[in-house]
């Protein structure tokens, strides 16, 4: 009874010391038999040697019982969220690109990248606005954006902008709409 508490103990401990393994209690049946030897002594009084008495050993073994016993073994499993064979568990994470998966369903991002809902997202200073962060610090516009250094993803200047066409003034002021 105290090898099994000692056994539970090193059992917790190690689970607690290597969270990715776990332990499976594997119950294995095997067949118990009792024996008993019993012994007697026969004297022989008749014919025996030089007329003395004689005792000769007449032992032999019974079995007096059998059972069906089992023996229980813990055999190391991957934990629940852990994937692989029980010397070398390893993490399930999914979409853990462009970070390390360091625990189930927990990613650990690369430089340049945050968590959003479990996923690795490149990271744009400024944010990008009216475009798409491609890569960290790489903007990729909407079509009439163009990327600012300063502002992210700002509205394109168009030439029309930059050179305005200038107002014709109009000869026959009763041509202008009146309002």
């Amino acid at each position: 009874m105290r090898s099994l508490v000692i056994f539970y103990v090193t059992l917790a401990t190690l689970t607690l010391a290597n969270a990715e393994v776990c332990y499976k209690s594997i119950r294995t049946p095997y067949i118990k038999s009792t024996d008993k030897k019993i012994h007697r002594v026969k004297t022989c009084y008749y014919r025996c040697w030089r007329s003395h008495q004689t005792q000769v050993n007449t032992d032999y073994w019974t079995i007096d019982n059998c059972v069906v016993d089992y023996t229980t073994s813990a055999h190391p499993i991957c934990c629940a969220g852990y994937s692989g064979i029980a010397s070398r568990c390893v993490p399930i994470c999914h979409g853990c690109t462009n970070g390390r998966c360091t625990a189930p369903s927990v990613c650990s991002c690369n430089e340049g990248y945050r968590n959003e809902m479990g996923f690795c997202v490149p990271v744009c200073e400024p944010e990008c606005g009216h475009g798409t962060c491609e890569a960290p610090g790489k903007c990729s516009c909407h079509e009439g954006y163009e990327m600012d250094r300063d502002r992210g993803c700002v509205p394109s200047v168009f030439p029309d902008i930059i050179n305005p066409i200038p107002c014709q003034t109009h000869a026959n002021p009763a041509a202008i709409p009146s309002m």
